[in-house]
């Protein structure tokens, strides 16, 4: 019982760390991007880093908080949204300076990327009620 907390401790905080870092390099990249497809690093991208990072770091705790009130399920349903929201338009943003000519070929190969990572989750998400039949089993 003990090893199976600390496993879980050990992954809660690979993932804080793992996708605080990559949510600060994210945000830091799209604060320093400029036209067309340059890179201007400044003090404000550093501010976005550590920004990016905080914010990140603040919603896992939050997800791994071990709190009981009457609102947090539902603040976190609302901070995913808002996340997921925030990484949408992360990704398209820069889009908006294809030339049309190009778009037709990007929009496809990003729907064929939606289609293929659907598919990874589907099998991720059957691998999950496969494992979790198996652990009942057990029990």
């Amino acid at each position: 019982m003990n090893s199976n907390l600390e496993a879980n401790s050990t992954l809660q905080r690979i993932v804080t760390w793992g996708s605080s870092l990559c949510g600060a390099i994210a945000v830091a990249t799209l604060q320093s991007f400029r036209l067309p497809s340059s890179f201007d690093f400044s003090f404000f991208t550093v501010v976005a880093f550590f920004l990016g990072g905080g914010v990140f770091w603040a919603y896992w705790s939050l997800i791994f908080s071990n709190r009981r009130f009457r609102d947090l399920r539902r603040w976190q349903i609302l901070l995913t949204a808002i996340l997921v929201t925030i990484g949408l338009a992360g990704v398209l943003y820069p889009l908006r300076f294809v030339n049309e000519t190009e778009r037709s070929q990007l929009f496809t190969g990003l729907i064929t990327a939606v289609f293929a990572l659907s598919g990874v989750g589907l099998l991720l998400l059957g691998c999950r009620r496969l494992f979790g039949e198996g652990d009942k089993a057990e029990s």
